[in-house]
């Protein structure tokens, strides 16, 4: 944050926060607490073709949210724009932060999916990388690029977009439950 408000000015500090507040909103409008759904019924399925399926499931309800509000977003962006004091020229943000709230969505998931399976390493490195990556990002549009608070929104939307590749591959190929979670008389 210092980096970035030493090297953006102020009204442009501004757009990057309503814009950030505005994916902050969006989330869990789309989400549907699906993070907490997969952590709370990781633990009560007994199978795992069970929760394969409700892990399914759930990553269908924050797209469906998802592309509501995108064609929403789209058809109205000057209007949000406006409203959220967003430069008009600007207003294909309105539509990319949609974009950027799905996709952390389902990276969101996949983090809760490797905590309940308790995979601390897998869980570092996938943080790890996705912010190093958007920071590298950020450093790269801001400073070489002079793309000011939209070098951050970029940085933003690409390491989102790297981060859902892998989130959709592990989410949708889960692992079976761990042995003492399984009851066989069931």
């Amino acid at each position: 944050m210092p980096y970035i408000s030493h090297h953006v000015d102020p009204a442009g500090y501004g757009i990057l926060s309503i814009i950030n507040s505005f994916v902050t909103i969006l989330i869990p409008l789309m989400g549907i607490t699906a993070t907490s759904i997969i952590t709370i019924e990781y633990y009560q399925k007994n199978s795992k073709e069970e929760f394969s399926s409700l892990v399914s499931s759930v990553l269908i309800i924050p797209l469906i949210a998802g592309l509501i509000f995108l064609i929403v977003s789209f058809f109205f962006s000057h209007p949000i724009a406006t409203f959220l004091e967003i430069p008009i020229e600007k207003s294909y943000w309105i539509v990319l932060s949609v974009v950027i709230a799905i996709f952390t969505i389902y990276s969101e998931v996949q983090l809760s999916y490797l905590v309940v399976e308790q995979k601390a390493t897998l869980y570092a490195k996938f943080s790890i990388a996705k912010f190093l990556v958007e920071i590298s990002l950020t450093i790269l549009f801001i400073s070489v690029f002079h793309m000011s608070w939209e070098g951050r929104l970029l940085s933003w939307f690409i390491a989102s977009t790297l981060a859902v590749i892998p989130s959709t591959v592990n989410t949708t190929q889960t692992d079976p439950l761990p042995p003492f979670q399984i009851d066989p008389s069931k």
